[in-house]
């Protein structure tokens, strides 16, 4: 009687796991790191699945389950994210995150592998781009009471576009910090161009050489995304 009862109490339980179902093969396109606000297409595998399927974003580690959406067709299908989202609010730039496509009673759940999220200003398609880029330059003959040679930024401007956040313009002698040049972003539009005002060594070095200037791009983070060199001088009289 009780080898009985446990046959029967097994057939209930894997008549169970079939009635279930199960969800698989959980994936997000590209690869990581993922940009916040990218979007990204979550495909999964739904198998004898009979409830509405939910998708939510987990930090490994961290305590974090957040619902991304919920309600989706009882099936294999996909789900455009915009990396980073879900319902009331937006996830911190970090690792170990995985996205959980589950039933809504959980029965049938399975997660994508582990991935990063990262902020970036600058759409990342562009900065191949922007490592080919230069930007001209042009300053007024000695003697210049100003030392301010001009640098244009309107073609950097169009090759930018809108930008996520704000980004920091500086001027880098060597790789390091010479001045700021302003911060340009969602409260202020960028320039046709800047004139930073320079010491008579820096104004000599950048006309003369002897040193290697660029214009660097910051995120809000004071990380530099990007370094354009400066080049193409012209010299132009000054009218007075």
């Amino acid at each position: 009687m009780k080898k009985a009862f446990l046959y029967f109490a097994c057939v209930i339980f894997s008549a169970g796991l079939a009635f279930g179902g199960t969800i698989s093969n959980v994936q997000l396109s590209g690869s990581s790191p993922y940009c916040l606000g990218k979007m990204v297409t979550i495909t999964w595998t739904a198998t004898g699945v009979s409830q509405q399927v939910k998708i939510q974003l987990v930090k490994e580690g961290g305590g974090f389950t957040e619902l991304i959406v919920s309600g989706l067709a009882a099936a294999s299908g996909s789900y455009v994210w915009s990396a980073g989202q879900y319902q009331g609010g937006s996830a911190s730039p970090a690792d170990n995150y995985r996205i959980r496509v589950s039933t809504l009673d959980n029965a049938a759940a399975n997660k994508s592998p582990s991935f990063e999220l990262e902020s970036c200003l600058i759409d990342p398609d562009i900065h191949n781009r922007l490592r080919h880029m230069r930007i001209m330059i042009k300053w007024p003959p000695e003697p210049d009471p100003c030392l301010c040679p001009e640098i244009f930024l309107d073609k950097l401007r169009d090759m930018l576009g809108n930008v996520r956040g704000n980004l920091k313009l500086v001027l880098l002698k060597n790789g390091d910090k010479v001045q700021e040049l302003g911060v340009f972003g969602r409260g202020k539009a960028m320039p046709n161009s800047v004139k930073p005002r320079l010491s008579a060594e820096n104004y000599g070095l950048l006309t003369k050489g002897g040193a290697a200037f660029s214009l660097g791009l910051l995120n809000e983070k004071g990380i530099i995304l990007q370094n354009i060199v400066l080049e193409g001088a012209e010299q132009k009289a000054v009218i007075r």
